[in-house]
């Protein structure tokens, strides 16, 4: 049964995981990259909220979906992942990164080149941008997340457990000061809406071109 004592008290446990990754290794790698995208796509305290939110639901769901594929797997065989793999998705993570902040830069051009208005359009859905970097980020493999799906993966009974615990962890790792850096990179922006249209427009292919520069620095280095 799912919801039994005993699951509710692993669940518990997860989420406490997701608190301590979400303010820790999660902190400290995903803090750059929603600084950059806020800063350059939000447009008030709500819309960077419910980026956030969106920047977490889609770290949740690719959770849960590591966690299914590890039930499947086996412990076992998640240790003996081989490296070509984890480059994979560490080059499918930076890619998505370097999309996105290309995405912003060329729709903060002012020309009319097909280019341009490609850009504007696709810069224009925040949220779905936002989720876009949230699965970017949950796909950079990492040792602590590797060490809690390895759990899961032992503490799991079946299926439905085995989401469960990720879905648990994943919200966890929501409760993060990462909102607040949502919040405060998204009031940068708006401050400079007073100002000159230059300035912000300086602003824009700035920021954006700095989650360009961290999307290449993660292909390259990692976190």
């Amino acid at each position: 049964m799912i919801f039994s004592g005993s699951m509710l008290s692993k669940m518990f446990l997860f989420f406490s995981y997701g608190v301590v990754f979400g303010c820790g290794p999660c902190l400290a790698g995903c803090a750059p990259v929603l600084a950059f995208y806020s800063a350059a796509a939000s447009r008030s305290v709500v819309s960077s909220i419910a980026g956030y939110l969106c920047f977490s639901a889609a770290r949740i769901a690719s959770y849960c979906v590591f966690g299914a594929a590890v039930f499947f797997i086996g412990r076992h065989a998640l240790e003996q992942l081989p490296s070509g793999a984890l480059s994979f998705l560490k080059a499918a993570g930076s890619i998505m990164v370097v999309f996105v902040g290309a995405v912003l830069f060329f729709r903060t051009a002012t020309g009319r080149g097909r280019l341009s208005e490609c850009c504007a359009r696709l810069g224009s859905h925040e949220r779905r941008n936002a989720f876009l970097l949230g699965a970017a980020m949950a796909f950079l493999p990492c040792l602590p997340l590797l060490s809690v799906l390895g759990i899961a993966a032992s503490s799991a009974s079946s299926l439905p457990s085995a989401l469960a615990l990720m879905f648990s962890f994943g919200i966890g790792t929501a409760v993060s000061p990462l909102v607040a850096v949502s919040i405060f990179s998204g009031l940068a922006r708006r401050m400079l809406t007073a100002c000159p249209a230059g300035y912000l427009k300086a602003f824009n292919y700035t920021v954006s071109a700095a989650l360009v520069f961290w999307g290449v620095r993660i292909f390259w280095g990692g976190l």
